[in-house]
């Protein structure tokens, strides 16, 4: 016996590009070039602003010394336990970038779940995931030739073996579209 698909009435290609298809929202001409900006880029900017008053008032009235409030205790608490898991899977070294990685964590964290708010989320913007992949490997880059200095950073190239240079060099560029594709 024969089973017979169940017709729906849904166009699947139909439906998966009205989902992935990111609007203009706005745009202007400057010298006869159209510079527009997308949904991704403008709830991008939603989130950070949102985040960034978000800080500004949860911050208020910190105190160095002293009895501190349930609200620093909490945010204290948040932020060790943070900082043990990014120093447990990446070492001590990385204390200074604990920030910018718990500041990349809760940006992608919002912004996959924005879609709940009926926002679409800003990963699904290509040049959004393009640009936080770009950021994170030039500081990565950057930490490298500041840790190794130039003469170590290149030759952390020829590691294992020096005829493997070329392939570890393109990795420097192969990894920001690997970065972006899988957070798209």
């Amino acid at each position: 016996m024969a089973i017979a698909p169940i017709n729906m009435g849904v166009n699947l290609q139909e439906e998966l590009q009205n989902q992935l298809n990111i609007d203009e929202v706005f745009g202007f001409d400057v010298a006869g070039v159209h510079i527009g900006f997308d949904e991704g880029t403008v709830v991008s900017w939603i989130i950070i602003a949102v985040m960034t008053v978000l800080a500004i008032i949860l911050t208020r009235g910190f105190k160095i010394e002293g009895e501190i409030s349930k609200r620093q205790l909490l945010l204290e608490m948040c932020y060790e336990k943070a900082e043990s898991f990014f120093k447990t899977i990446m070492s001590e070294k990385v204390e200074k970038y604990i920030p910018w990685l718990m500041s990349m964590a809760l940006f992608i964290g919002i912004s996959n779940m924005i879609g709940l708010f009926g926002f679409k989320p800003p990963t699904k913007s290509m040049q959004v995931t393009l640009a936080m992949a770009l950021t994170t490997i030039v500081l990565v880059e950057y930490c490298a030739f500041k840790d190794k200095g130039i003469k170590g950073r290149l030759k952390a190239f020829t590691k294992p073996v020096w005829i493997v240079t070329p392939i570890n060099i393109l990795e420097i560029f192969t990894k920001p579209l690997s970065l972006c594709m899988r957070l798209f």
